[in-house]
C-alpha cells in the first residue's frame, strides 16, 4: 500500500522558493492538491503556508478546503474529455 508523509520543513521550502520566484515575475499562482486526497491534516498544512489558491479535480476535496477556510479560493481542474471512437463521429 502506498502512503505518503509530510515534512512540514520541506513542504514550507519549496513553497517560499516558489511563492518567491512567481512573485518576482508578477505571477499568481495556486497549489494542486490532488495528491492529497482532501486529507485534512495535510490540506491545514497547504493553508497555513499563506496558500490563496487550491485547486483539485475532485469537488469533495475542494468541500474540505472550504471547511477549514472558505476565504481560500478553489479551482476545479475539469477531467479531459474521454476520448471518441471514428465510429461515433456523425460528421465522418
Amino acid at each position: 500500500m502506498a502512503y505518503i508523509t509530510l515534512n512540514r520543513t520541506k513542504l514550507k521550502h519549496n513553497y517560499d522558493f516558489l511563492n518567491a520566484k512567481f512573485e518576482q515575475n508578477d505571477i499568481e499562482w495556486g497549489v494542486v492538491s490532488k495528491l492529497l486526497c482532501g486529507n485534512k491534516t495535510f490540506t491545514e498544512e497547504l493553508i497555513k503556508l499563506g496558500t490563496r489558491e487550491i485547486h483539485d479535480s475532485r469537488i469533495g476535496n475542494l468541500k474540505v478546503v472550504k471547511s477549514i477556510n472558505p476565504d481560500v479560493q478553489t479551482v476545479y481542474i475539469k477531467p479531459p474529455a474521454k476520448k471518441k471512437h471514428i465510429e461515433d463521429c456523425q460528421i465522418c
